[in-house]
């Protein structure tokens, strides 16, 4: 179908969706992945869309030498 992605585009199980009207704010939990409308959201039961709540990055601590000399010289490739 045109128009329609799957993979990382899509609505993921488990994944939770909070409404963005104020007067509203239902939250749904997806019980199955399914693929979406390219750039389109879920609405809400009362119209509003509904997005992802902000989840803050994960910090990685770079412990053992070697992984880090590598993160370095990646770092210092020129960009294509």
């Amino acid at each position: 179908m045109i128009g329609l992605t799957g993979g990382e585009m899509g609505w993921k199980e488990r994944e939770r969706w909070c409404c963005t009207n104020p007067d509203c704010r239902s939250e749904v939990v997806v019980l199955k992945s399914a693929a979406a409308l390219a750039g389109e959201n879920p609405r809400c039961c009362c119209g509003s869309v509904m997005k992802r709540p902000y989840e803050r990055p994960e910090r990685k601590r770079l412990d053992d030498a070697e992984k880090i000399r590598k993160l370095v010289e990646l770092l210092r490739r020129p960009k294509e």
